[in-house]
């Protein structure tokens, strides 16, 4: 598949209060970051769906997370979906999507990142034989230096790194596929919400 926009984005989007309503979707405690350690799949996990082993990673990840709370999923639906539908069909991938997963806050100390890696790809997600097929993230801050969110282009003749606009309340949409980063933070603290989209695998 060769896309021709690889990410789509709206800047600076929401307004303060927007932002604060995300960062109050989650009433749980910070947790630490973890990142899922199964890289094979078996015969049976190929049809049924991929178990994944979460375990904190330090070389790879460093922050922390907690999960929008069940009774405001409704509410994060109502405000992310729109433009997740809006990306997918302005960018042109017009992948066919279901549902979205309960979205998760992440908090960027000073020092901490998320090395390369892809959000989904055509693994099942286990039990629901959807795969993860778009991304999001929300930027809920600006009062911080580095914390990049990057993405790696791979083309015929040039690989490339490109980072996405920042600032508070800005929306970045992607295909799960593809592998992007969040450089370390170098200063202050960085606070973002990600959720994913899903539906049936690509044929």
């Amino acid at each position: 598949m060769q896309l021709v926009n690889e990410w789509y984005f709206w800047e600076k989007e929401f307004n303060e209060e927007t932002c604060q309503t995300l960062m109050d979707l989650s009433s749980s405690d910070w947790g630490v970051s973890q990142v899922d350690t199964n890289k094979e799949s078996t015969d049976e996990e190929r049809i049924e769906g991929k178990r994944p082993n979460f375990k904190e990673k330090k070389e790879l990840r460093t922050s922390d997370v907690k999960w929008a709370d069940n009774d405001k999923l409704e509410l994060a639906s109502d405000i992310l979906i729109p433009y997740i539908a809006e990306a997918n069909d302005r960018a042109g991938w017009k992948f066919i999507i279901e549902k979205m997963q309960n979205p998760q806050l992440t908090r960027y100390k000073e020092g901490e990142y998320y090395s390369w890696h892809r959000d989904g790809g055509s693994d099942h997600l286990q039990g629901s034989k959807l795969v993860r097929k778009l991304s999001m993230t929300v930027c809920l801050n600006e009062d911080y230096e580095g914390g990049e969110l990057q993405f790696h282009s791979y083309g015929k003749k040039d690989n490339k790194i490109t980072s996405a606009p920042q600032g508070k309340g800005t929306i970045i949409v992607f295909p799960s596929f593809i592998e992007h980063q969040v450089t370390p933070v170098t200063n202050g603290v960085r606070y973002s919400l990600v959720a994913w989209i899903t539906g049936p695998p690509f044929i």
